[in-house]
């Protein structure tokens, strides 16, 4: 890892519409750091960096909202909604079904985990990039 990668948000962010920032925040997130993270090919993560979030106490229900959102966003939207096919591709040929009945591997990080449906290969990808982000309430 090349070290953290910092998004201050403890000024100049409004948090008035938690779920407009938390979208846009992962938008602008997955663009700039996670989409690149991500080897299309194989489906691998691995972060290049440490990404930081800080955000403000003074906003605490509505940052802890944001954040939330974030979260949410990321992994559905922004996540989900780029590696569709990809995932997919990697299900069909590894002979996964959708409910879970027969096995295979993802290839995440250094060791593999056993998976055996769409949903859970979607889960692990969703985690491992969400093991690489730190969200700090200063």
């Amino acid at each position: 890892m090349n070290g953290s990668v910092i998004y201050d948000l403890t000024a100049a962010v409004d948090f008035s519409h938690p779920g407009r920032t938390g979208k846009v925040l992962a938008k602008v997130i997955f663009e700039k750091d996670v989409s690149k993270w991500i080897d299309r090919d194989d489906l691998y993560v691995t972060p290049d960096s440490r990404l930081e979030i800080h955000v403000s106490a003074a906003h605490n229900r509505k940052s802890s909202k944001t954040i939330k959102k974030f979260k949410k966003y990321l992994a559905a939207h922004e996540i989900r909604r780029s590696y569709k096919k990809e995932i997919w591709d990697y299900v069909n040929t590894h002979n996964m079904s959708v409910t879970g009945s027969s096995g295979g591997y993802i290839g995440l990080g250094i060791q593999p985990a056993p998976v055996t449906s769409v949903l859970e290969f979607r889960q692990q990808l969703i985690s491992e990039v969400m093991a690489g982000i730190t969200v700090s309430i200063l």
